[in-house]
C-alpha cells in the first residue's frame, strides 16, 4: 500500500525501481493469481522501504465534509499511479473486503468495513508481501484535494491610526466551502491568548501600542491555513501630533494649506508671523479666544472648549518657529523650545 502513500501527495521518485526490488523479494507460494482468498491468509510484512509501504507518510486527514470510502480511495490509487495499478479495475468483495486486483502488477489493493487499507505485493509466484496502509479516512486530503485547500481570507484586516486612550477594532471575513472555520490573531506575530475569534479589538489603546502589527491566521481544521498580510497599529499622542491638534481644533474648517477659505491659508500664516519675537504668544490667545480685523472682517470663533493652552501654544509655535512653507504633508514635531518672547502685536491687516 506504499503506493497509496505515494500518490497521495508527495508523488513516488524512483517508484519502479523499488517496486522491482520489492518483488523480488517476496518468495514462491501456492495463491493463484487473482484469488480472493489471499486477504483470508497470513503475510509476511513487506520492506517498510517499499514505495507501497510510502504511501502512508502521504496521510492528511481532510476536514469532515466527505467521507473516504472505498471506491473513492480505489479510483484515486488507479489514477494517480497507473504504474502500479494499470487498466481501471471494478471492485471485488470478501468478507469484509471491498478489493481490487492488477494482473500486470501482481498486486491487491484493499479496504476492509473497519476502514483499514491494505496492500499485497506478489511476483506472479503465489506469495505476497503485506503492506498495512492505515486507515482509509487518513487519506481524504488526497482523495479530496479540493476540501483541503487552504481557507480563503476576502476581507482582510486593514492598517488602522487611532488617538491614545481610544479603542480600535480589526476584523476578517473568510471562507472555506462550508467548513467551520477557526481564528488566531497574533500580534508582532505572536498568538494573542484567548483571540479567537473573527475580529479582535483593544479597549483602549496606549503609546506602547504605536507600530505593533497584527495579522489572523485562518483555518478550517487541516493545513494549509490561511494567514492575513500583517497590518500596522498608528497611535497618536492627542496632546502633541499636529495633525491631531489641528482636527481637534476644527481649523481646517476655515484654512488650507496654500490657498484661503474662510481664514488665510497656512502658508500666509506663516509667512506673516514666521520667527518673530512673541508672535507664538500672540497667535496661541488668538486660537484660544478668537479674534477679528486681521485678516478680514470674517471672525475668528475660539477654540478654548476644544484644544488647552499648552496645545494652542503648541500649534503657534509650530507656525511660527517650524515651518516655510507649510508642507501639504504630515507637519514636523516642533522644536521644544524657541526664542524669548516678548508681548507682540501684528502690523495692521
Amino acid at each position: 500500500m506504499l503506493m497509496t502513500k505515494v500518490f497521495a501527495r508527495w508523488g513516488c521518485l524512483g517508484l519502479s525501481g523499488l517496486l522491482l526490488a520489492l518483488l523480488a523479494a517476496c518468495g514462491g507460494g501456492d495463491i493463484v493469481a487473482g484469488d480472493p482468498d489471499v486477504f483470508q491468509r497470513s503475510h509476511p510484512l513487506g520492506s517498510g522501504n517499499g514505495p507501497i509501504a510510502a504511501v502512508a507518510l502521504a496521510k492528511a486527514p481532510a476536514p469532515m465534509v466527505r467521507v473516504v470510502e472505498a471506491t473513492s480511495f480505489l479510483d484515486w490509487a488507479e489514477r494517480a499511479h497507473p504504474e502500479l495499478f494499470p487498466l481501471p479495475q471494478a471492485n471485488q468483495t470478501v468478507d469484509v473486503w471491498t478489493y481490487r486486483y492488477y494482473a500486470a502488477t501482481d498486486i491487491y489493493l484493499g479496504v476492509n468495513l473497519s476502514g483499514d487499507v491494505l496492500g499485497l505485493v506478489g511476483n506472479h509466484s503465489g506469495a505476497y508481501n503485506a503492506f498495512p496502509l492505515g486507515k482509509v479516512d487518513s487519506y481524504g486530503c488526497v482523495v479530496f484535494p479540493e476540501d483541503c485547500a487552504a481557507p480563503t481570507i476576502i476581507t482582510p484586516p486593514t492598517d488602522t491610526a487611532v488617538l491614545a486612550d481610544n479603542p480600535v477594532y480589526f476584523s476578517v471575513v473568510a471562507s472555506s466551502g462550508g467548513a467551520v472555520l477557526g481564528y488566531q490573531w497574533r500580534r508582532n506575530g505572536i498568538d494573542i491568548e484567548g483571540a479567537t475569534l473573527d475580529h479582535y479589538s483593544i479597549a483602549a489603546t496606549t503609546l506602547a501600542d504605536n507600530g505593533t502589527t497584527f495579522s489572523v491566521v485562518v483555518s478550517d481544521g487541516s493545513p494549509p491555513d490561511a494567514v492575513s498580510e500583517p497590518v500596522t497599529l498608528t497611535v497618536r499622542d492627542s496632546t502633541t501630533d499636529l495633525n491631531v491638534l489641528l482636527k481637534m481644533g476644527n481649523c481646517s474648517v476655515c484654512h488650507a494649506v496654500d490657498k484661503k477659505l474662510v481664514g488665510p491659508s497656512w502658508n500666509q500664516i506663516v509667512a506673516r508671523y514666521h520667527a518673530q519675537p512673541g508672535a507664538d504668544v500672540y497667535l496661541a490667545e488668538r486660537i484660544r479666544v478668537g479674534g477679528s480685523g486681521v485678516w478680514g472682517a470674517v471672525p475668528m470663533p475660539s477654540s478654548n472648549n476644544l484644544v488647552t493652552t499648552a496645545q494652542a501654544t503648541l500649534l503657534a509655535r509650530w507656525l511660527v518657529y517650524d515651518l516655510l512653507p507649510l508642507p501639504s504633508t504630515t507637519p514636523p514635531t516642533p522644536s521644544p523650545t524657541g526664542p524669548p518672547t516678548r508681548p507682540y502685536y501684528p502690523r495692521g491687516r
